[in-house]
């Protein structure tokens, strides 16, 4: 049986043989990595999708979906940071991670058509970039919208332990997570909730802060843990201090997707300092709409 490690290659060994793909491809021979992130392309699995649900070649399905981009506002620096965490988790330093990203991305065709060399208007449709004009479905993500304090929240659901590194990778948990808690009926399972109408997707217990494991659980809050249904697990989050931001409204993947992205960056450049005691993502009754969602995200952080 192939190993999930010899089956595809890592982001690292990408980078180090990029040089080589850009030499030798010719104009049949699809790109070996995603003209975005740079994600090895290593079979249709991973793949990205075009208006039709067809396979594209050249983008993975994390950032290109149903004919767009999945973060149409992100940048090439915004990337970077995303990208950074990615290849520390592989074993490469930060400094020489982000080094690394900024000499590989600007030769991906999405950051070449942002430098004017070619055009991104067939990736992104009219409509969208008519959505991302219109100030009603903008936010300003620079800063959070409030510091909020909350009292400790006791969350039953279902839970996996992960990385980043893989979320980003063809065998992310995620999303199989929150298919299952909507085909299992979780929310209808746990007897006393606290909230019974708010879905969290809570980030807890992390090995080593944005660069090593954590534990990702999607479920409600209860009023207590003292009976967590069989097959279920629970999360109790301190009480603490939350930076919260608030994304736009629009496309679920899509606005999840950029508001994680504008909290990396405020993370690595606002001067607070995160306690990764326990966020979370909150979807009430703004979410009910997968098309035209919004939501809130709980960022806990260190009172100083």
């Amino acid at each position: 049986m192939t190993t999930a490690k010899t089956a595809k290659a890592t982001m690292t060994e990408m980078i180090e043989m990029a040089p080589t793909v850009e030499m030798t491809e010719t104009v049949q021979t699809p790109p070996a990595e995603c003209q975005s992130c740079g994600m090895p392309l290593v079979s249709e699995d991973v793949l990205g999708t075009d208006h039709e649900q067809r396979n594209v070649a050249d983008y993975c399905k994390y950032c290109f979906a149903n004919g767009a981009f999945t973060q149409p506002s992100m940048t090439m620096n915004d990337m970077v940071e995303y990208c950074v965490p990615i290849l520390v988790a592989e074993g490469m330093d930060a400094q020489t991670a982000r080094a690394t990203m900024l000499a590989c991305l600007p030769n991906l065709a999405r950051w070449q058509a942002h430098a004017g060399q070619a055009a991104e208007s067939s990736a992104t449709s009219d409509t969208e970039q008519a959505n991302l004009a219109d100030p009603a479905n903008c936010a300003d993500l620079s800063q959070p919208v409030r510091l909020e304090q909350r009292d400790a929240i006791r969350l039953i659901g279902l839970a996996e332990r992960t990385t980043n590194a893989r979320e980003m990778s063809a065998n992310g948990v995620i999303p199989q997570l929150w298919r299952c808690f909507w085909e299992e009926q979780v929310q209808q399972q746990i007897a006393d909730p606290a909230q019974p109408g708010p879905i969290y997707g809570c980030y807890s217990d992390y090995e080593n802060e944005i660069y090593g494991e954590y534990k990702i659980l999607v479920g409600i809050s209860a009023n207590s843990l003292d009976h967590v249904p069989a097959g279920m697990s629970s999360t109790l989050i301190p009480a603490s201090t939350y930076a919260v931001f608030t994304s736009r409204r629009g496309p679920l993947a899509q606005v999840v997707g950029e508001t994680w992205q504008a909290i990396w960056k405020w993370s690595a450049t606002s001067g607070m300092k995160r306690a990764f005691t326990g966020d979370f993502e909150l979807y009430d009754e703004r979410s009910m709409n997968p098309e035209d969602v919004q939501i809130d995200i709980y960022i806990a952080i260190v009172n100083e």
